[in-house]
């Protein structure tokens, strides 16, 4: 806002970002492995889990709405799995979602697992 990067919208993105962000909706075309750095730990319980992932949602929210009125086609930020990589905002928020997205389309293709959740998760059944 100090460097009067506003813009009222619509936005629009390029190709490449376009590209990017359909290879990331549901349903899942194509799986990619998470960086071992990412993974979860096997020790990580589900209620500490969830607590993360709706704290990280609450950010999210409160980021999305300090967006508004912001050029989010023009500002740039780094990706957080390749620094060297900046979207545009507008785009980091759509992606962020997809993403989103994507991981619940799996879960709900786990569930439809035969066996679920013994078959998926065996020492917890």
């Amino acid at each position: 806002r100090a460097q009067g990067r506003l813009h009222p919208g619509p936005y629009s993105y390029g190709f490449l970002s376009r590209w990017f962000l359909a290879r990331q909706e549901p349903p899942v075309k194509r799986k990619f492995r998470a960086p071992r750095r990412l993974l979860p730990s096997p020790e990580c319980q589900v209620d500490a889990v969830m607590a993360e992932f709706l704290a990280l949602h609450d950010r999210l929210e409160k980021l999305l709405r300090a967006a508004d009125g912001l050029d989010l086609a023009r500002i740039r930020v780094r990706t957080p799995m390749i620094p060297w990589i900046r979207l545009s905002l507008g785009m980091s928020f759509w992606l962020f979602t997809a993403h989103d997205r994507r991981h619940l389309y799996q879960a709900r293709e786990v569930r439809k697992a035969p066996g679920f959740p013994a078959t998926v998760f065996p020492k917890i059944a």
